[in-house]
């Protein structure tokens, strides 16, 4: 066959295009003279549930007589997502259950209280608020839920969100909006310019992405025409490494390339690794600033649970759900609700997974072995991601007598990262503990301006480092909860983490030296205890993970 003329390639891509429109404008006009989707009618509002009253809405413990009747949806997990799309759900009148093995919901977005002491755990900072908080504000049943955001940084330093810090090179800064992070970088590399402004727009076109999820609905030949007509330069982008754009724009600028990688915590992979796309992704959604909910983490999921309940849904934790009920044998089977490891079943035939794609492929196949969510070729690609060391500390003082800042520090050995991090995931204690080590410290204290309302005189920092849970296993004991393992041996190898990362913040925050009052370390086994995972992220971000079809 003749290849096809410029112009008729551009012709077909553009009647596709025009015909897509079509059909999304022709669906949107049904939908709005039906008032809303074909399943849509109008729904009352669930009364109020008593024993509710006064209680932590996030910690509604499983039993069989709270268990609503006649569920539309059950979601197991109550991560942002899962209560997200359960109050979505809700708010289209399906009465929703959400499943939490945790004894706390939320996900990563909990708090937790000890000795005095409160911390988050997951959520350290959020970006692109203008978007992100307008759609948690669309599902909030209540104007006095809806969660109010600090910016991280001040007027006086541009509003730094994060803070790079190279061995002992002078920091650099990361503040808020585009022409500040041009900026910023200049001072240093003042001929870069036309590389860093290549660079920022090669974060723009990784992010648009849309069409490569969006055509995930589709079948493969629909999603595969998507991506050629309409996707633009995101598979090119994504099927690369971090390292491969990045030396592309700027060859052997070594420092340069170290400066712009200082938030590769936020998705834990060496350069060589990561895609683009998850690199991008995490520039982008800061670029404009971080900001952090006030009242700390947990206020998300209490905004977030009673709409599940204006429904007559519920968040119900303690409840690990075992597996899922079926009718019929095989690949036939269907769905007709879950079974908890208590012995409870709940009926419905709509379930969705919350948990994570492995925990989800998991609990598909102790179900139906036939079953995966998974193809044979994803199968080989995907995988769990690294897990980490978390340092939860209680200062003496607070914020303005400290000095401490809200922005985060990313305390980087060397420019050499990805030769540091293969050294480290070798042999974690290679280095001097007077050594500096791959580091991320924020302060909640510092960043949310109601902490000293509630804990007058008092700080907290988290400092969190890489792990590998190989590192780990021969402490594991998953019967045991966490924070009652009482092995000597586990709690002197948690030790060795605890006085490196102390000699840390000393390092960087020299004034609270002798102020630190509290110290808790967590490992990869409190992960797999509260996330059943030792993976903090979940699966990895390499670029066959965008490739796969």
């Amino acid at each position: 066959m003749d290849t096809l003329s410029r112009n008729q390639q551009l012709y077909i891509g553009g009647t596709l295009a025009t015909t897509i429109i079509g059909i999304f404008a022709l669906s949107y006009t049904i939908t709005k003279t039906r008032n809303g989707p074909k399943t849509y009618k109008p729904f009352t509002k669930a009364e109020p549930m008593d024993d509710l009253k006064g209680m932590d809405i996030t910690r509604d413990r499983f039993s069989k007589r709270k268990i609503p009747e006649n569920i539309d949806i059950i979601v197991i997990g109550s991560g942002i997502s899962g209560l997200y799309c359960a109050a979505l759900l809700a708010k289209t009148g399906k009465r929703v259950v959400v499943l939490e093995q945790h004894y706390v919901a939320g996900g990563c977005t909990h708090c937790f209280e000890d000795k005095g002491w409160e911390f988050d755990t997951g959520v350290h900072y959020v970006g692109r608020v203008s978007k992100y908080g307008y759609l948690l504000d669309m599902v909030t049943e209540n104007d006095v839920d809806k969660i109010q955001w600090e910016r991280l940084g001040n007027e006086a330093n541009g509003y730094c969100y994060d803070e790079i810090k190279i061995g002992d090179d002078e920091i650099h800064h990361l503040r808020a909006g585009k022409e500040a992070f041009i900026k910023e970088l200049l001072i240093k590399f003042p001929s870069e310019q036309a590389n860093i402004e290549e660079y920022l727009s090669l974060i723009q076109q990784a992010n648009k992405g849309d069409l490569h999820f969006f055509g995930k609905l589709f079948p493969i030949w629909v999603e595969v025409l998507l991506e050629k007509f309409l996707g633009g330069s995101f598979q090119s982008l994504a099927s690369q490494t971090v390292k491969q754009v990045m030396d592309r724009v700027f060859g052997d600028n070594i420092t340069l390339k170290a400066i712009l990688l200082g938030q590769f915590g936020d998705y834990g992979m060496i350069p060589e690794e990561a895609s683009f796309f998850i690199h991008a992704g995490v520039v982008a959604h800061y670029l404009d600033g971080g900001y952090y909910p006030i009242g700390g983490p947990q206020v998300i999921s209490k905004a977030l649970i009673p709409t599940i309940h204006s429904t007559g849904g519920r968040v119900l934790v303690n409840s690990p759900v075992k597996k899922l009920t079926t009718s019929g044998y095989g690949i036939n089977s269907q769905i007709t609700g879950v079974e908890l490891e208590n012995g409870a079943q709940l009926v419905c035939d709509t379930i969705i997974s919350a948990a994570g794609a492995l925990a989800t492929d998991k609990l598909v196949q102790q179900s139906v072995p036939e079953w995966s969510i998974f193809s044979p070729t994803q199968k080989v690609t995907m995988k769990s991601g690294i897990s980490h060391m978390y340092a939860y500390i209680g200062i003496d003082g607070d914020t303005s007598e400290l000095n401490l800042r809200s922005s985060n520090l990313w305390a980087l050995p060397s420019v050499n990262i990805s030769e540091d991090c293969k050294a480290y995931y070798e042999d974690p204690f290679h280095m001097d503990e007077k050594e500096q080590l791959l580091m991320f410290l924020g302060f909640p204290s510092a960043k949310d301006p109601n902490f000293h309302k509630k804990y007058p005189g008092k700080s907290t920092c988290v400092i969190i480092t890489e792990a590998k849970s190989e590192w780990f296993e021969q402490f594991n004991c998953k019967d045991a909860a966490s924070g009652k393992r009482k092995s000597v041996e586990y709690s002197e190898y948690k030790d060795k983490f605890k006085n490196i990362l102390l000699n840390g913040l000393y390092k960087h925050y020299p004034q609270l030296n002798g102020l630190v009052s509290y110290c808790e370390i967590a490992s990869p086994l409190s992960n797999e205890y509260y996330l059943r995972r030792t993976a903090s992220y979940g699966l990895t971000h390499d670029p066959s993970r965008y490739t796969a079809k």
